[in-house]
């Protein structure tokens, strides 16, 4: 088939879901501790510039880009300053 079978596309559906979820919890994390794109990005060893669309909804990053940003912001959360430290 051209386009896959149905699990094929619901496989998709399910993966894109996720990843969208994903992509607005880091976005809610980051507005919650108030760090600016600029500051993410140097904690998480991105460069300012891969973060420039971050919360816009048509934002691409990479796996490698959520993954960095994952282990920043969801997992050590706590070793996170906020933007009053």
């Amino acid at each position: 088939e051209a386009c896959g079978t149905h699990e094929d596309v619901a496989i998709s559906i399910c993966m894109s879901s996720r990843i969208d979820s994903l992509m607005a919890d880091l976005f809610s994390c980051a507005q919650a501790k108030g760090l600016s794109k600029r500051k993410i990005a140097t904690l998480s060893g991105l460069h300012p510039n891969t973060l420039r669309s971050f919360g816009d909804p048509k934002w691409s990053p990479s796996p490698t880009t959520l993954r960095k940003l994952e282990g920043l912001l969801l997992y050590q959360s706590s070793d996170v300053p906020d933007s009053t430290s």
